[in-house]
């Protein structure tokens, strides 16, 4: 059975992905708290095998390279949210 679990503060992701272990993670770059390149960096940090895509409203050169630094496995803008299957189909 797939299930779906949303954090909306990046302090609660690695908590997360250490007890539902997902097959994917859907990251905002914008989130409360601690945001999703610095959640991202963290989490691929303990789990270098998790894939994690970046989905975010900040569709420039810059966001593309710290997401990419941060070991994300990809970066999606939302205006092409239409990638999203095509990426969860690869991933």
């Amino acid at each position: 059975a797939q299930s779906i679990v949303e954090c909306s503060d990046g302090n609660e992701v690695l908590m997360m992905y250490e007890e539902e272990h997902p097959d994917v993670v859907l990251m905002d770059i914008q989130m409360q708290h601690k945001d999703g390149i610095t959640a991202t960096k963290e989490l691929c940090a303990v789990y270098p095998d998790a894939k994690v895509f970046i989905i975010t409203q900040f569709n420039d050169a810059l966001h593309r390279t710290l997401a990419n630094a941060s070991g994300a496995a990809g970066f999606i803008a939302k205006e092409n949210l239409h990638e999203i299957s095509a990426l969860l189909e690869a991933a």
